[in-house]
């Protein structure tokens, strides 16, 4: 089957539009597009060095979906079962690129009361098997609502997680076994030798924590200790430097890059990224000295030493 060009894909919904056939909404044509380029990078795939090399943004809010797309295809995992907490309104997730994509399943959770309508909005109920909740999860509700995915979808091949809050203390708690691709958000302003997470608290967001929303989530040494212990491999991050991709350890030897050394973290927490804000909640462009001297003030927990800590370099 040859799949129409780009030309004739923006052709196809300029006439819609004009026709009025198609309600504005790029949604269909930035689907259309993604799959062009991300069948187009399927490719490159023997010849990739690391994830970064993998990455297309469809939904996604940096490469992920060109990751989990690479990382499926690389464990043989054509139609995988989703779960994803903290998917927002399902505009800008993780999962629903993959869940569009390849006709799989998903369970989505998050606070945002407009995931359920946005869901049905872009994913008529009877294109595929999946549902949401609109719920503030914490380390007290995740197993329940783990064991509900489960159920739903018949298992759970692919975890993502970003709540932006005490997202360690959530992972610490849901059963990983059957898993086989997990996603994490860290904090790389956390920096690349502690293994450190904020303390578990009962949060709903960053900005609860501290107002300019940089305190939040665990760094990415955080993640790869408690990762190795639930037996999965460390296997990169996105290019930007806020998601850590991990694979079952039975696994990883399939997924052919080179895989990153744990030793040396510092290429995965060189964060450019100024999204700092003020009281007011507008962006305030911080310099890496103001951002040391906020972290100094805050009282982290380190995972090592098993006690309150204060951030240093």
């Amino acid at each position: 089957m040859i799949r129409p060009s780009i030309k004739r894909i923006i052709k196809d919904f300029i006439r819609k539009q004009l026709s009025g056939h198609l309600a504005f909404d790029t949604s269909e044509l930035r689907l259309q597009l993604g799959i062009g380029h991300l069948l187009a990078n399927r490719s490159n795939y023997k010849s990739m060095r690391n994830l970064w090399d993998a990455e297309v943004s469809v939904f996604s809010q940096w490469g992920e979906d060109g990751i989990i797309d690479f990382l499926l295809q690389s464990i043989d995992l054509s139609k995988p079962r989703l779960f994803e907490i903290g998917a927002g309104d399902f505009s800008q997730c993780n999962s629903r690129f993959t869940l569009q994509f390849r006709n799989c399943s998903a369970y989505l959770v998050d606070s945002n009361s407009d995931l359920k309508e946005n869901l049905s909005k872009y994913l008529p109920a009877w294109k595929s098997t999946s549902n949401s909740e609109s719920l503030f999860v914490t380390p007290k509700n995740v197993q329940d609502l783990f064991h509900r995915a489960k159920a739903f979808m018949g298992g759970v091949d692919v975890l993502s997680l970003d709540v932006d809050s005490v997202d360690y203390w959530i992972a610490r708690q849901i059963p990983l076994e059957e898993v086989k691709i997990a996603i994490f958000e860290y904090n790389p302003i956390f920096g690349a030798e502690k293994s450190i997470t904020v303390p578990e608290t009962e949060v709903r967001s960053r900005f609860e924590i501290h107002p300019t929303g940089l305190i939040f989530g665990a760094s990415i040494r955080a993640w790869i200790n408690l990762m190795n212990s639930k037996g999965f491999t460390f296997v990169g991050s996105n290019r930007v430097g806020n998601n850590a991709f991990f694979v079952n350890s039975s696994l990883s030897p399939k997924v052919q890059i080179n895989l990153p050394s744990t030793s040396d973290l510092y290429p995965f927490v060189d964060w450019r990224i100024r999204d700092a804000r003020n009281r007011t909640g507008t962006f305030d462009f911080k310099s890496p000295i103001e951002i040391d001297q906020i972290l100094a003030q805050m009282p982290l927990w380190d995972l090592e030493k098993n006690s309150t800590t204060l951030w240093k370099h």
